[in-house]
C-alpha cells in the first residue's frame, strides 16, 4: 500500500503506474493523429483536443500538448516549422 497526497491510499501502485503511462501513450498518438493531418501548432492542438478549455486552462493544457509534442520530435515523427511567429509541429513522414 501507498499513501496518495489525494484519496484512498493505493494498494496496487504498479497497475496505477501502467495505467498512467497507457493513458500518456493515448494521448501522444491522439496528438500525432491530428499533427499529421495538418501541421498545427500549440493552441490549435489545445484547441482540437479540448475546445474553449484550451482558453481558460491555457497553461494546463499547452504544457499538455507540448510536452507530448516533444515527445514526438525527439521520436523523429514530428519537427517544429517556424511559420512567421508561429510555430508548428509539423509530421516527418
Amino acid at each position: 500500500m501507498v499513501p496518495s497526497g489525494h484519496g484512498e491510499p493505493i494498494v496496487d501502485h504498479v497497475a496505477l503506474i501502467d495505467d498512467r503511462i497507457a493513458k500518456h501513450e493515448r494521448r501522444k498518438e491522439k496528438i500525432y493523429k491530428l499533427i499529421a493531418e495538418q501541421p498545427r501548432s500549440g493552441f490549435e492542438l489545445a484547441q482540437a483536443i479540448w475546445g474553449n478549455v484550451a482558453v481558460t486552462q491555457a497553461f494546463l493544457t499547452l504544457s499538455e500538448v507540448i510536452g507530448h509534442a516533444d515527445l514526438l520530435v525527439n521520436e523523429g515523427r514530428v519537427r517544429e516549422a517556424k511559420d512567421g511567429e508561429v510555430v508548428r509541429y509539423e509530421a516527418t513522414a
